[in-house]
């Protein structure tokens, strides 16, 4: 029976010769030796890795530039405490109150006049109680200190102001130093710290 077995599959195979494949039939076939590397030895896989590198690294070169050109909206500095006088070495003098002027209150004075220096100043909370209970309440939300003082600026209430403005009535920001604010309230001048 191998025998009849072995006929019929030769005769099949001869009329299969002239005929085309199917997919039962087809032959299957080694690739060839330079189609059985592996893609890693490709050149062009290697272009491509090299390429997708090179976007990558970019990418992160310019959004690391522009974030470090990107200037602070506010400058925030560290206040340092004015220097007090020892007790033994300052003298009191007696506050007078200046008379009331008839200039309207947003009127600024001339910055020529002489202004005691910052250091003489007393701070806010060395004024006189009724003095301090009559000065208007303002919240500092933030400052810049420059060179320059028409660079200088600062936050009260959530309004910038720079030196010589009035911040509330009869009370006016007169100057801005490293540590605090010099400010004249119904003449009499005082530092307060930021």
């Amino acid at each position: 029976m191998s025998f009849i077995l072995e006929a019929l599959k030769k005769a099949e195979s001869e009329r299969l010769r002239g005929a085309v494949p199917d997919l039962h039939h087809m032959p299957v076939t080694a690739l060839p030796s330079s189609q059985q590397r592996s893609i890693f030895f490709s050149p062009l896989f290697w272009i491509v890795i090299t390429l997708g590198l090179g976007v990558l690294l970019a990418i992160v070169y310019f959004t690391s530039r522009a974030a470090a050109n990107v200037a602070p909206a506010v400058q925030t500095q560290i206040p340092r405490a004015p220097s007090i006088p020892s007790m033994a070495s300052t003298q009191r003098t007696p506050v007078r109150r200046a008379p009331p002027t008839s200039a309207p209150p947003s009127t600024i004075p001339n910055p020529e006049v002489a202004m005691p220096t910052s250091t003489s100043l007393p701070l806010r909370n060395e004024l006189p109680a009724h003095i301090q209970q009559s000065i208007p309440q303002f919240i500092v939300g933030g400052y810049i200190y420059a060179d320059k003082a028409e660079d200088r600026s600062v936050i009260l209430n959530q309004k910038l102001r720079h030196e010589g403005e009035l911040v509330a009535p009869d009370l006016v920001l007169e100057k801005m130093t490293r540590s605090g604010m010099v400010f004249r309230f119904r003449g009499q001048h005082f530092v307060q710290s930021y």
